[in-house]
């Protein structure tokens, strides 16, 4: 099987939702949950810790938790 198709037929340059990869270097297995924009202001590091949040729009964001839990984010009270 070609990696194309392990990808979105309708933009073959992103992963499908719900759809499993293997890593070919280390072998571990992952699913894709979405596609996520990174927002940061400070650049990013390999293995820095990040939140996955979604918008009310449905889109997934990341972000270095630092900058989450910086002030620029409060806890919604019910």
């Amino acid at each position: 099987m070609s990696d194309a198709n392990l990808c979105n037929p309708e933009k073959p340059s992103e992963p499908s939702t719900g759809q499993r990869y293997r890593h070919k270097q280390r072998g571990g297995n992952y699913e894709v949950l979405g596609n996520g924009r990174l927002q940061t202001s400070r650049p990013v590091t390999d293995d820095q810790e990040l939140v996955i949040y979604k918008g009310q729009d449905g889109n997934f964001w990341v972000r270095p938790i630092g900058e989450f839990c910086d002030g620029r984010f409060e806890p919604v009270r019910d």
